[in-house]
């Protein structure tokens, strides 16, 4: 595959092209999945402030993605991590399980 192929192919599925994102809380929110991948550890932030973090361990048939958090988090604010979660799944195109 050439170089040219391999970016072209990295932008769609990070959704920078082809136009999938609808509005600016859809490209934050799925960069903030294309984030996660990159670290050992993503950080887990709300309104400014860091309440956890997450990792994933790959497993036979999906990604299992461990959260360590620093409080309790409250109804939307889970729901916002869960649908992050939801993200990543889509993005790495497999089926991830959440653990606490």
């Amino acid at each position: 595959m050439k170089l040219r192929e391999v970016a072209r192919l990295r932008l769609r599925n990070q959704r920078v092209a082809g136009g999938k994102c609808k509005s600016a809380e859809d490209v934050v929110g799925w960069l903030a999945a294309v984030q996660s991948q990159e670290y050992a550890l993503a950080r887990v932030f709300l309104d400014g402030q860091l309440v956890g973090w997450w990792r994933r361990a790959a497993h036979k048939d999906a990604f299992l993605v461990e959260t360590k958090r620093f409080r309790p988090l409250r109804g939307a604010e889970q729901k916002a991590l869960t649908a992050a979660v939801r993200r990543y799944a889509d993005f790495i195109d497999r089926p991830v399980r959440a653990a606490a």
